[in-house]
């Protein structure tokens, strides 16, 4: 019987195109599929080739109640793909305000950079996302002080945006 179900687990995180179903159904919002994977014992940090894990494809497919679901069974909020990018920094790329807020109320970490130096909030300036701007300016633990590789800090960046908020 231990057999079976290790057979069941290890085939459950095969890949088809890179990606693992469980990825697959966290961009697609398929609740109750991602669900039974998980009943399944599929692994939430499996990584595709570009490093993204479950988390990730909740943030590129803006499913706010699956990344809801993932961290509550485990996910590490602040795992980083091959750029250098958290679910935090797709989600505000993105404009999912709905990921963002999930994301923040499970503690990610406002303050990682990605391959440029980017923070989630020098993301969100530059693309003039207000609603996530004001949602990530209120982490108690911001530094607004944190340089990019250009060398701006998020408040000259917020002028080189001309971004006023």
């Amino acid at each position: 019987m231990n057999l079976q179900l290790c057979l069941c687990s290890c085939q459950v995180d095969i890949k088809n195109q890179g990606k693992t179903a469980l990825q697959v159904a966290a961009h697609q919002g398929h609740t109750e599929v991602v669900k039974a994977l998980l009943q399944a014992n599929s692994s939430i940090e499996v990584k595709d080739e570009d490093g993204d894990t479950a988390l990730h494809y909740t943030a590129f497919g803006n499913q706010a109640e699956i990344a809801r679901l993932l961290l509550s069974k485990g996910a590490n909020v602040n795992v980083l793909n091959n750029s250098m990018c958290t679910a935090l920094h797709i989600a505000v790329n993105k404009g999912f305000t709905d990921v963002v807020r999930v994301l923040i109320e499970h503690s990610a970490d406002v303050n990682l950079q990605d391959s440029y130096g980017d923070t989630p909030l020098h993301d969100a300036i530059a693309k003039d996302f207000r609603s996530i701007i004001e949602i990530v300016v209120v982490v108690p633990n911001i530094d607004f002080t944190q340089q990019n590789h250009r060398g701006f800090n998020l408040l000259h960046h917020a002028a080189l945006k001309g971004n006023k908020l």
